[in-house]
């Protein structure tokens, strides 16, 4: 279990007075504990939600078919975007919802009409904040294709990249004027950015990662075995600083041809990099590459790594009793791994994270077996560092100050939705904010557990 010291508590009353059945109609009034606010407003009138489970983690797709590679994403305004692909191998979809702040969780998206043999599924956010979605097709014709959200809108889809036919692997990325570039493998075994070859001839390479710094360097990662050439063996690395025109020369990253590896982008202009067993270093233009070390200690393995805006990353690793959490401390520290509460006794077998600018982490995994499910949990951060239990709701500021609460409520077999508004002359309305660690506005917070008392 996470630990909970360090947490700050005020006991407060509060009641969610209007609720949703998530099966239907609320058939009773949910407490979470005594006195009611004023402003309540009435329950999504969305057709169907997520099934909430009894730790809090909300059950976004239950017993699907096929599904893998979850990824998830929060934008600028707080909304929290999750995608994923489902279905037989050729027959399967791109789905998306998104939970805006004060809203409920939106209906599943097929992004992908048209589209077969779909994979390699990645939310990422351009230049403009807009969240935009990648992935891989083999028809209407075999290439990357990206569609991006705005004003509520997804564009229409359409190559991003011109490199097409036989290349495989993508890894998208923008530079800062807002251009999308990928790091690819053109078979049988070679690395390209563009029209850029970065490997050696007489290499074998494969499985690239790809990263544009916050000032438009280059970062290009990938698994290499040199053969019978001069080049390094293992994990190997390129740098542009002048956006392609010229490249470093290859460094090791790791002597071990570790495949599932990340390259990832920080605010600060730093990037990380992460392998599958946990192996991390740090680059920044000052120092160039950290040391290696390991985040994620004894037996965790395909561990990914998501980057708040604090510059330090955290890690998330499947595993067969649930997922294992850590966060980065400094370039040779990370915190133990622990289990994050929600996914106990749960064999899961992919798990991604996002941060927001506030630090608190949204998670998303998938189970293990025939009938996988598709699961997210928020989760808020202590001042120990560790990670609380899981959140009960949202909270959002609107621009006038107002605070307004998200909430699930469980009991009696029965579980609802409401949405509370707390405004700034409501009496309850500092002590709110003060069990919410401070909000601001536009910003979305995880709502921790409210006190027993």
């Amino acid at each position: 279990m996470i630990s909970q010291s360090g947490r700050r508590v005020v006991p407060f009353p509060i009641e969610l007075i209007t609720c949703i059945s998530l099966l239907g109609a609320c058939a009773e009034q949910q407490t979470l504990p005594t006195s009611s606010p004023t402003g309540t407003q009435p329950a999504s009138t969305a057709t169907s939600a997520p099934t909430v489970r009894s730790d809090g983690s909300l059950e976004l797709v239950g017993s699907g078919e096929g599904i893998v590679g979850p990824t998830v994403a929060v934008d600028r305004d707080g909304t929290v975007h999750v995608a994923w692909t489902e279905g037989l191998t050729g027959e399967n979809t791109i789905l998306h919802r998104h939970l805006a702040s004060g809203q409920f969780w939106s209906e599943p998206e097929n992004l992908t009409e048209g589209f077969t043999y779909v994979s390699a599924t990645r939310l990422m956010t351009d230049p403009d904040g807009r969240q935009c979605i990648f992935w891989r097709a083999a028809t209407p014709e075999a290439a990357l294709y990206v569609r991006c959200l705005s004003e509520g809108q997804w564009s229409t889809a359409e190559q991003a990249v011109e490199q097409g036919g036989l290349t495989l692997s993508y890894v998208p990325g923008f530079l800062p004027d807002g251009r999308i570039v990928a790091a690819y493998v053109v078979p049988p075994s070679h690395i390209w950015l563009g029209e850029v070859e970065l490997t050696a001839d007489g290499v074998t390479a494969a499985e690239p990662a790809f990263a544009v710094d916050a000032n438009g360097g280059l970062h290009v990662a990938w698994r290499q075995f040199a053969n019978q050439t001069s080049q390094v063996d293992g994990m190997a690395y390129r740098y542009s600083g002048d956006g392609g025109a010229s490249w470093d020369e290859e460094e090791l990253l790791n002597e071990e041809g570790l495949s599932a590896h990340q390259l990832l982008a920080d605010p600060q202009g730093n990037v990380h990099w992460m392998a599958r067993d946990g192996t991390y270093r740090r680059w920044t233009a000052a120092q160039g590459w950290s040391d290696a070390t390991n985040a994620a200690g004894a037996q965790l393995v395909d561990g990914f790594i998501a980057v708040g805006e604090d510059g330090l990353a955290r890690a998330v690793f499947p595993a067969r009793d649930g997922v294992y959490l850590t966060r980065q401390i400094d370039d040779t520290t990370w915190t133990t791994a622990v289990l994050v509460e929600a996914t106990a006794d749960l064999s899961v077998s992919e798990a991604v994270l996002a941060v927001e600018d506030s630090g608190n982490l949204h998670l998303v995994w998938v189970t293990l077996g025939d009938n996988p499910t598709l699961l997210y949990l928020a989760l808020a951060l202590g001042s120990n560092d560790e990670a609380l239990p899981a959140s009960i709701g949202s909270a959002t500021m609107e621009a006038d100050g107002t605070i307004v609460l998200n909430l699930i409520a469980t009991g009696g077999g029965i579980t609802g939705h409401g949405v509370i508004e707390y405004h700034p002359d409501h009496p309850d309305y500092q002590m709110i904010l003060d069990h919410l660690g401070g909000l601001k506005p536009g910003q979305t917070k995880p709502v921790p557990p409210f006190p027993d008392e």
